[in-house]
């Protein structure tokens, strides 16, 4: 009897001394009367989506100061000027389709497809002492494979308007489809609806792989781009569309005042991956999200697919909608 209760008293002790520190245990007693304490992770704080969240955001923290894209001018000029010095330094890949490749690529290319790249042949092509340049023939998926290699700790760099100015053959990014801006709205966002958060499967070590795979899947078989015309859609019905769609603004506070499309709430991509901002996404709706060229809003579709949310970039962002940009070539 004495004994039970000296037991009972030593679990009591335990379990006060947890509860204080806000840590959740489990307690296990053996045949002989021995304690031992095996930890309860927490849903909240130790989930996969919280996890990702965190990983997120320090792709975005890092992003902020070195934009992962980069031009024309400075692959001519830089990298393929001095090829037989700078191949030490990068590898320029298209994630565009093989039959695609084969009909017009930049000199030095290497060929992974979107669909295929987390196989092993193709995983084994890239150094991760090395820096991407990463195109297509459509700018949507380059941004959302070089989001990918970045998270997979390959340095990587979108080539702006992907390999338009090299006059490749076959390129999806042929401009603007209306020939007239359409209407935006100014002031600030005061909306305050908040939602819960999705949940994200639950995965193992290889979570990021397994949610990549998933979501290249995922994109492949599915839209991830509206153009301005078919948003311009949804806007005119928006008495009844805003029951399955949601706009966002990932551009800054100043720009979001100057003009946005009607209906749009307001999240700088710096602050996305902040879970009282990401609150603010309805995960059973279609987010349809933006900002001025259409590069940065792709990042963020990117990442908020592969956290459960149903993301869906507009094609060339404000510039686009405003028609202020002439037809790339």
């Amino acid at each position: 009897m004495r004994q039970s209760m000296k037991l009972l008293g030593r679990i009591i002790a335990m379990l006060v001394i947890f509860s204080l520190a806000g840590i959740s245990h489990a307690i296990n007693i053996d045949n002989n009367d021995n304690l031992s304490v095996s930890p309860i992770s927490s849903p909240s704080s130790g989930s996969d989506f919280d996890k990702l969240r965190v990983k997120f955001l320090g792709f975005l923290k890092s992003i902020k100061t070195d934009m992962p894209f980069t031009t024309t001018q400075y692959v001519k000029e830089w990298v393929l000027k001095d090829w037989e010095t700078q191949q030490d330094d990068y590898q320029i890949i298209n994630v565009s389709s093989k039959n695609t490749v084969n009909k017009g690529h930049i000199p030095n290319t290497v060929n992974i497809p979107l669909e295929d790249l987390l196989t092993d042949i193709n995983l084994k092509k890239l150094d991760s002492m090395m820096t991407n340049i990463v195109y297509s023939d459509s700018f949507h998926t380059s941004v959302t494979a070089s989001v990918i290699f970045n998270l997979l700790e390959y340095k990587s760099y979108k080539l702006s308007f992907n390999a338009n100015e090299w006059s490749l053959p076959n390129n999806s990014d042929k401009g603007f489809e209306q020939t007239f801006s359409y209407s935006i709205y100014g002031g600030k966002d005061t909306s305050n609806i908040t939602y819960d958060l999705p949940e994200t499967a639950n995965t193992n070590i290889a979570l990021d792989k397994l949610l990549i795979s998933r979501y290249i899947s995922k994109v492949s078989n599915k839209k991830t781009v509206f153009s301005s015309a078919q948003v311009k859609k949804i806007i005119d019905n928006w008495e009844w569309s805003q029951e399955k769609y949601q706009i966002i603004s990932v551009l800054n506070e100043k720009h979001f005042e100057m003009g946005h499309l009607q209906g749009a709430i307001n999240i700088p991509i710096f602050n996305l991956m902040n879970e009282d901002q990401l609150k603010r996404i309805d995960p059973n709706k279609t987010t349809l999200i933006y900002c001025k060229s259409g590069d940065l809003a792709q990042v963020s579709a990117t990442l908020l697919n592969m956290l459960g949310y149903n993301a869906v970039n507009i094609r060339y962002g404000m510039t686009g909608w405003e028609n202020k940009l002439i037809s790339e070539k």
